[in-house]
């Protein structure tokens, strides 16, 4: 196979308010559309507005024809006072 890929990118928080428990999944799939390799890293809490760089390496098990990344995270409670 080919060796260690490494993945770098950026998650910014279009919304108005911060968000918590980010969390990056960057899977890479092979030319039939199976998957080659998946990694998970969490990020720090995104303020609204706010854009955070990360960079990782993955070890696909066969060629990659292309990567896809998801970002999902969790609306930080708001204070009811």
């Amino acid at each position: 196979g080919q060796g260690a890929l490494s993945i770098l990118g950026g998650v910014y928080n279009a919304g108005d308010v911060a968000a918590t428990d980010v969390e990056v999944t960057i899977t890479a799939y092979r030319e039939d559309g199976a998957v080659a390799s998946v990694r998970q890293v969490g990020a720090e809490p995104l303020a609204a507005g706010e854009r955070v760089n990360f960079s990782l390496s993955l070890v696909p098990a066969a060629p990659v024809a292309r990567i896809e990344a998801v970002v999902w995270g969790l609306q930080a409670p708001t204070s009811s006072e």
